[in-house]
């Protein structure tokens, strides 16, 4: 599984600063070329207009099109409040470092036939003002692999470590980044593509219980119960 934006924590501090020089026509064009090749919705969030708009103002600009307008003012307080989450945190990081970092975390949706859907939003900077505070910012909206809303969690791919945010006590807790073997690795891809426990260990040259036994361990690591769980958690976590 690709990293939907490879080239963000490439991007130099001083020239993503300089990113709102573009036009809004190539701004709008290469977010629609960046939906097409990716899944989900893709969205631009003005930070700056964040901080200082009413929930009409954003409802326009930073929120699904399938939200009712009955349930964006609820969405326009998570959004508004998951982005002074990760404000804050980014600020006890070098500011050299925070374009490397994202934030995710899952949320209600009520649509327009009064379905109740859980989706997924995953942000990462993409300027800073002279501050060092977010200015402008890129969302994937897609529908959520997770059972619950929640899960506010912070990574970068440059860091083996993982902060999750505790309701309980307002804080981000710091946890090591799963990683996967290289055998696991492969195993899920096979499963990915749609091969049975005998196909994926002759492709291995292994046999279908050695193919089981490393699925058991992928299984406890992710503390999930099936296949299906393990790779909704990997897709989750960028870790395929």
């Amino acid at each position: 599984m690709k990293n939907n934006y490879p080239f963000v924590a490439d991007v130099p501090v001083s020239s993503a600063v300089e990113f709102k020089c573009l036009d809004s026509d190539t701004i709008t064009r290469t977010v629609q070329a960046v939906t097409q090749l990716t899944s989900g919705n893709i969205f631009i969030i003005n930070n700056e207009i964040l901080n200082t708009s009413n929930s009409h103002d954003l409802c326009k600009d930073c929120l699904l099109e399938n939200e009712t307008q009955k349930d964006s003012a609820v969405n326009d307080k998570i959004l508004r409040n998951i982005c002074h989450l990760f404000s804050d945190f980014l600020s006890q990081i070098p500011v050299n470092r925070r374009l490397e970092y994202s934030v995710s975390y899952d949320f209600n949706v009520v649509d327009q036939s009064g379905k109740t859907i859980l989706y997924h939003h995953k942000i990462t900077p993409l300027s800073l003002n002279p501050d060092g505070k977010i200015e402008m910012s890129l969302c994937n909206a897609s529908v959520s692999l997770s059972k619950s809303p929640g899960n506010i969690i912070i990574s970068s791919k440059l860091s083996d470590i993982v902060w999750k945010f505790c309701k309980e006590n307002n804080k981000w807790q710091a946890q090591d980044k799963i990683k996967l073997t290289t055998r696991e690795t492969d195993i899920v891809r096979f499963y990915l593509q749609g091969y049975t426990i005998e196909e994926i260990a002759a492709k291995l040259f292994i046999t279908g219980a050695t193919v089981k036994w490393h699925r058991r361990k992928l299984f406890e690591k992710l503390n999930v119960k099936n296949i299906t769980e393990a790779i909704s958690c990997l897709v989750l976590n960028s870790l395929l």
